[in-house]
């Protein structure tokens, strides 16, 4: 197994790791979720090692193209989930409650809405994923190959910088939690507020890349006659 491949395996390792730091709870140690976030950093710079080591080096093989892959969407889709997952629980627990983003507002709780939209967001791009691998699958059965384009290149960027923007303020929150702070708690939502919308601008990245590809390779579609 050469180095690429290598790194491209040390990045599905990481996907349980990065998963367990991130639920474990130690009283009295509310830093674990940034060791996850730590964790989650390292796997970002191995997919950006992987390719580049194996296009310098000739060393792109097709076992490194499916283990790339397979990485990339483990890592992403689990943070994502563990996104909604963790901005749900804080809504549900008042967690951000004296926080002036995440205070219930005279009729609606704008903790939900951030909520709400943030599911979305992961729907759209978890959904998006699974499209274009399906498509990736019809377009190699018929012999054409479907490689990454610049549209999904940012979209993966956007995707990574704001799920690390979002674990930051959850571990920032854990901190806040422990130990209460007026600057932190607003130095926590100006700093969810930047992954928020840069979760956002991700989604409709990955709704505009989706449509490009379908758009670009629709003829593997087409049904070849007799």
């Amino acid at each position: 197994m050469n180095l690429p491949n290598r790194l491209t395996l040390l990045r599905i390792i990481l996907v349980p790791v990065f998963v367990a730091l991130f639920f474990i709870d130690i009283p009295g140690f509310p830093y674990l979720k940034f060791f996850a976030l730590g964790v989650f950093i390292i796997a970002s710079l191995t997919d950006m090692l992987d390719g580049k080591i194996a296009r310098k080096y000739n060393m792109v093989t097709e076992v490194g193209n499916f283990l790339d892959t397979i990485a990339d969407k483990m890592m992403i889709t689990c943070a994502m989930v563990i996104a909604a997952v963790s901005f749900t629980v804080h809504s549900t627990q008042n967690s951000f409650e004296g926080n002036v983003w995440f205070g219930a507002a005279p009729t609606v709780n704008l903790a939900y809405i951030f909520v709400v939209v943030i599911a979305v967001c992961v729907m759209i791009n978890i959904c998006r994923d699974l499209m274009i691998s399906a498509l990736k699958m019809i377009a190699s059965s018929k012999g054409v190959k479907i490689s990454a384009d610049k549209l999904g290149k940012i979209k993966m960027a956007l995707q990574a910088v704001s799920l690390m923007i979002l674990m930051l303020c959850l571990g920032l929150d854990d901190v806040y939690a422990y130990s209460p702070g007026e600057i932190l708690g607003n130095v926590t939502a100006a700093i969810f507020l930047a992954g928020f919308a840069l979760l956002v601008v991700a989604s409709v990245m990955a709704l505009v890349s989706g449509i490009n590809y379908t758009v670009k390779y629709r003829y593997v579609f087409k049904e070849e006659k007799d």
